[in-house]
């Protein structure tokens, strides 16, 4: 009798076990701009899986994404589809790649994507913008919004950003452990001060136009290209950067420019500053173009 008793709870518990899991695998991603919906059923979103591979999302053809059809979808490319809300994109947790430029989204939350590689949100309304647990982070293109402040503290793998044409005040980096990072593009701003200490790395700058005060750049890095023109800047120094071709600091307040261990510097524009002379005794190539 107890063996019989035993054996019906083993049964009435797979059975609970087998509707709860069930049940969970056809729980539908709440995704409320029908636009965003509607392109991801009809396939106007181009979604591929873990081999790179197109997919159809909704497999079953039952109008609705459920979970477990979003965690098939590695990367997702919804360009120029007139999304306004991207909510949903959370469940989506194996995403790697996330295109969504040329929408009118204003909150892109990706708090729950930290699989995420490349983000591609550039030309939309985002005013708040989350990528703080995406640790796996290499490129993000947020450019041409309306941000005011990037918080990329726990971006420890960014390469590239391009964050231009915003009303960004600041940018938050982590300076002791974003140290990969190659490229920035962040003009046409309101920037106050940029310290890009300990981004060895880093060799291409544009952060021209902002309101720059400040500009801290790393002695001994790999900076090759700066654009730090039509700012604010009263002082600039430019030292032991071997690689460094070309610089232009053209409009600014300029009263002082340090030039020291410029190798390999061939473009130098100094125009329209405040400056009464200049030491150009360090500069060791004799074809330099100077404004």
């Amino acid at each position: 009798m107890f063996e019989n008793l035993n054996t019906m709870k083993k049964i009435y518990f797979l059975f609970f076990a087998f509707c709860f899991f069930n049940g969970l695998s056809a729980q539908n991603v709440n995704i409320p701009d029908p636009t965003f919906k509607a392109a991801l059923i009809s396939n106007k979103i181009l979604c591929k899986d873990v081999n790179g591979d197109a997919i159809y999302i909704d497999k079953n053809n039952n109008g609705e994404i459920e979970i477990n059809e979003a965690l098939n979808v590695y990367q997702l490319m919804a360009n120029n589809c007139s999304i306004t809300d991207l909510t949903g994109i959370n469940e989506f947790k194996n995403l790697t790649l996330l295109h969504c430029y040329g929408n009118s989204i204003s909150i892109l939350d990706l708090s729950a994507l930290n699989n995420l590689d490349t983000v591609d949100c550039k030309n939309n309304l985002i005013t708040n913008l989350n990528i703080l647990n995406s640790p796996k982070l290499n490129f993000l293109d947020c450019s041409n919004n309306k941000l005011t402040n990037l918080n990329l503290t726990n971006a420890k793998n960014l390469v590239s950003l391009e964050c231009d044409h915003n009303s960004l005040l600041n940018i938050d980096f982590d300076n002791e452990n974003l140290n990969i990072l190659e490229v920035l593009v962040c003009n046409n701003n309101s920037i106050i001060g940029l310290n890009l200490t300990n981004f060895y790395k880093l060799w291409h700058i544009e952060c021209q136009n902002n309101s720059l005060k400040n500009l801290i750049l790393q002695s001994g890095s790999k900076l090759m290209e700066l654009n730090c023109s039509q700012n604010q800047l009263t002082n600039l120094i430019l030292s032991d950067l071997p690689n460094l071709i070309t610089m232009n600091s053209y409009d600014n307040l300029l009263t002082s420019v340090t030039l020291n261990k410029l190798p390999g510097v061939i473009d130098l524009i100094l125009y329209k500053n405040k400056l009464t002379t200049i030491d150009l005794s360090n500069l060791n190539k004799k074809d330099n173009k100077i404004k």
